[in-house]
């Protein structure tokens, strides 16, 4: 196999991981990247002669050298894709898991169809978008709700049913709610809905029901309210369990969201199946910048006369320290076509320019702190009688 530079890559041996290699070289730094708990960063790899066909497994390794199990986690194993120019990859886009990652520092280890193993880079799971709901509080089903955090073990009731979460949360109008989880149904029974309902004004958004397998729900809110909780209903008898329900009201804990994607690939860079990748940055406070370009001429006093003013607004992210690979996928920025900035407030931005500089940390140069620059064109042009 061949080592494909992205946000999470896939290495031959377990020695080619930029920790192990600081290690062997006397570096004790540890620089996982950060993801969500419903999905992982974006990999490939090229197959270049092993003459895999299919993954058998996936494993969660920590440090301690734990294995957890994720296989039945994806939806779908990362596939085999021949390229345009005949290169095989494997490819997983950062679709949504089955079942909510455990928190912690991991790295992935791939066993395929012919017996290689390959290893990921490490990699934290954190609940990077922000919880809306704690736990849930049965309200009235027939036999007690056995429930763990937001992990509904058992649900039963012979007639209608309804569970509220804790704690009341604010909304406004328009807030789009995201609802993420596994539900798993026995025969015959009715299926759950979800909505948010306001203590003091009743059900104030769509009712959505789930289905049996992966749920992906979106609530959207009608009203604006500050007594609000996610309401679970069922409409006659049922029977459910569900894997951890992840419930985000927005995007914004203390991290910056990059996508990116390219119209065509870039070197061994495979982009021309939909491929795109997401970074997640811990950087809460954001510099910004206000480039100021102004021309004219001075009048017959000697007083300068603007005919032209143009004022830029940029923005500066500031990473924590980063592996070395990290330090290559940033300064590739530049190169993608398609860049969304999404805020600390949730707005998704387009980028229209990224730049990135590096300072290269210790003697070894395999960790450094990264500066990126974006230019989301937010400018303001007045010219002459503001026209």
């Amino acid at each position: 196999m061949k080592t494909v530079i992205t946000t999470l890559p896939i290495y031959k041996a377990l020695r080619d991981q930029y920790y192990e290699r600081g290690l062997s070289n006397g570096s004790v730094q540890f620089a996982p990247i950060f993801c969500p708990k419903h999905r992982l960063p974006s990999f490939q790899w090229m197959d270049d002669g092993d003459g895999c066909l299919t993954v058998s497994s996936i494993y969660l390794v920590n440090k301690e050298n734990i294995g957890i199990d994720i296989t039945l986690y994806f939806v779908t194993l990362p596939t085999l894709y021949t390229s345009v120019d005949g290169d095989v990859y494997f490819i997983y886009g950062g679709e949504t898991l089955n079942n909510a990652l455990p928190e912690g520092n991991y790295y992935l280890k791939i066993t395929m169809d012919n017996n290689y193993i390959y290893y990921s880079d490490w990699f934290t799971v954190q609940c990077v978008y922000c919880n809306f709901v704690n736990t849930f509080i049965d309200i009235n089903f027939t036999t007690p709700l056995v429930i763990s955090g937001t992990t509904i073990t058992t649900a039963i009731s012979t007639g209608a049913a309804q569970a509220d979460s804790t704690p009341l949360q604010s909304v406004y109008l328009g807030q789009s709610i995201s609802i993420i989880f596994n539900l798993l149904t026995n025969v015959g029974a009715t299926s759950p809905s979800f909505s948010v309902v306001s203590t003091s004004l009743g059900v104030i958004s769509n009712v959505v029901i789930a289905t049996t397998g992966l749920n992906e729900l979106t609530l959207t809110t009608i009203r604006a309210a500050d007594d609000c909780f996610i309401r679970i209903s069922t409409t006659a008898g049922t029977n459910f369990s569900t894997s951890e329900i992840l419930i985000y009201a927005q995007y914004a804990c203390g991290y910056v969201t990059l996508s990116f994607s390219n119209c065509c690939n870039l070197g061994d860079l495979l982009y021309e199946d939909d491929f795109v990748q997401t970074l997640w940055i811990k950087s809460d406070n954001i510099e910004q910048a206000y480039p100021y370009v102004e021309k004219g001429q001075e009048n017959g006093q000697g007083k300068f006369i603007p005919t032209f003013r143009r004022q830029e607004k940029t923005y500066l992210i500031k990473t924590g320290i980063i592996s070395q690979y990290l330090v290559e996928v940033l300064q590739k920025l530049k190169m993608h076509d398609i860049i969304t900035y999404v805020d600390q407030v949730g707005d998704a931005w387009n980028v229209e320019t990224v730049d990135t500089e590096q300072e290269w940390l210790f003697d070894d140069k395999y960790y450094a702190n990264a500066s990126i620059t974006i230019d989301l064109g937010e400018s303001i042009i007045s010219s002459g009688c503001c026209e």
